[in-house]
């Protein structure tokens, strides 16, 4: 990793304990024990140092699932009230760099809707080819990937769920999003939590992870 990997608040700490250390050194009255506690600040410093990556607001349900089990970073607990690009964007702390949003690799505009397959790049505003984290968005019950939970879906998911059309490709970010019920298969359980979702009268935690 370079340096523009890490967040300038860690590279500043790094900064802070050198600095720190140079005085100490180049003080003549300083102790043995002066030096090496100074000279132990920067390696604790530099242990520290924090990987630039993709940050929800304190406030926001948005969770960044690193611990996946996967090579993929998951984006999950986005409100299907407020799930257009300028609402996610609005939810991240990402004042030093830029966030991209892509469905099938194409950027998104500010007032289209993030849904299942989408993909949240953190990027460098100096350097837009410097990408710090990318993460794929997983919004549950939308198995179609256009940000909505709506009849379409719920056709998709009773086919697959009733008829066994695998028309819901195994092993995709689509199928997650459809096994609501996370026991690896689709179902009636699945269409049942899918249909509660569409209606409003079944609550559904969109923040679920996948390693829960």
């Amino acid at each position: 990793n370079n340096s523009d990997d890490y967040t300038p608040e860690s590279i500043q700490d790094v900064q802070d304990a050198i600095d720190n250390a140079q005085d100490v050194i180049n003080n003549p009255d300083s102790t043995p024990d002066e030096i090496k506690n100074a000279l132990d600040a920067i390696e604790d410093a530099i242990n520290n140092l924090e990987l630039t990556k993709i940050t929800p607001n304190e406030d926001s349900t948005i969770i960044v699932d690193r611990e996946t089990g996967t090579e993929y970073t998951y984006m999950v607990g986005l409100d299907l009230s407020a799930n257009s690009v300028a609402d996610i964007k609005a939810q991240l702390e990402n004042d030093d760099t830029t966030i991209i949003i892509l469905r099938n690799d194409v950027e998104l505009d500010e007032n289209d809707l993030v849904g299942t397959g989408c993909i949240v790049k953190c990027v460098s505003k100096a350097d837009p080819s410097i990408v710090y984290e990318v993460a794929t968005v997983i919004l549950y019950g939308d198995v179609n990937g256009d940000g909505l939970v709506d009849g379409t879906d719920k056709g998709i998911m009773s086919a697959d769920a009733f008829t066994g059309e695998n028309n819901i490709e195994a092993g995709t970010v689509f199928y997650i999003a459809a096994d609501l019920s996370k026991d690896g298969v689709l179902d009636a359980f699945d269409y049942f939590d899918q249909d509660g979702i569409i209606s409003g009268n079944r609550p559904f935690d969109q923040t679920l992870t996948l390693y829960k």
